[in-house]
Parts: structure tokens; C-alpha cells; sequence
């Protein structure tokens, strides 16, 4: 017996967020700038913001 995996079109769950929040750490070395340069062009197109753990301590709007 051979079953097909059905797939479907766009995975959806129940958590998802309104916005997703890209945290990163740059560090001085190179993994953490490419980390950075990575974060930066995912929010260009939309797929996130860039957030600080500061901010969240801060209590700050928006995080």
C-alpha cells in the first residue's frame, strides 16, 4: 500500500504573529556580522522586524 503526502499550499499555526521579531546579535566577528547582514534582508521583504532584548526589558511599545 502506497499513500501520497498530501501537502498543503501554505502551513498555517495557531501562534502566528502579526509580526515576526528578528533578534540578532552582530557581535565583532564575522558569523555575527553575517548574522546581522542576514537579519537586515529578511526585513526588506517584509518576513520580520528587527527588535532589541533591551527594548523588552524596557518595556518599550511595539515589542
Amino acid at each position: 500500500m502506497t499513500e501520497e503526502l498530501k501537502v498543503t499550499e501554505k502551513p498555517t499555526c495557531a501562534c502566528e504573529a502579526a509580526i515576526i521579531g528578528l533578534y540578532v546579535c552582530s557581535g565583532i566577528f564575522d558569523v555575527g556580522q553575517v548574522a546581522n547582514k542576514i537579519t537586515v534582508e529578511l526585513t526588506k521583504p517584509g518576513k520580520g522586524k528587527i527588535m532589541c532584548t533591551i527594548g523588552i526589558g524596557g518595556n518599550f511599545q511595539g515589542l
